[in-house]
């Protein structure tokens, strides 16, 4: 399995048919699509009441909420949160906790407020993804 993002897919299917793949990428691609506020508290909690791993409602709720805020409004009208940026946060906090010896923890407002909550764990990933990539900060240092 691989993923990619939308923008990329067209791409992929032309290296595939540049490297004589006779392979047709549109009945083997599934959609991961935007997240309501509603579809990602659903996301966050199921699995983890399935796993048995409790959670305190007000850490998934300011979870939600604060990806609420990078959500991009405009192209459908309404606010949404991309499901990578969930995930990235739910992994952080359930590895987190895993490390811990703690998992049963992991959710509670003082792990999540110790792990720096929204802000803090992309930061922190953010800055693991690029270190030693000098390019890279001084292009986003160019930004800002």
């Amino acid at each position: 399995m691989i993923v990619v993002r939308a923008d990329w897919l067209y791409s992929l299917e032309l290296v595939a048919h540049d490297l004589g793949l006779n392979i047709e990428l549109s009945p083997l691609t599934y959609s991961l699509d935007p997240l309501t506020r509603d579809e990602a508290i659903e996301s966050a909690t199921n699995p983890l009441n399935m796993a048995g791993i409790s959670f305190e409602d007000a850490v998934i709720k300011d979870i939600v909420d604060k990806l609420l805020e990078f959500g991009d409004t405009a192209s459908l009208g309404v606010q949404y949160i991309q499901p990578v940026q969930l995930q990235l946060i739910l992994d952080t906090l359930c590895s987190t906790g895993e490390q811990n010896g703690a998992l049963d923890r992991a959710f509670t407002w003082d792990a999540y407020t110790r792990a720096g909550g929204v802000d803090g764990i992309l930061r922190d990933y953010l800055t693991r993804s690029l270190r030693n990539r000098s390019e890279a900060w001084h292009l986003l240092s160019a930004l800002y």
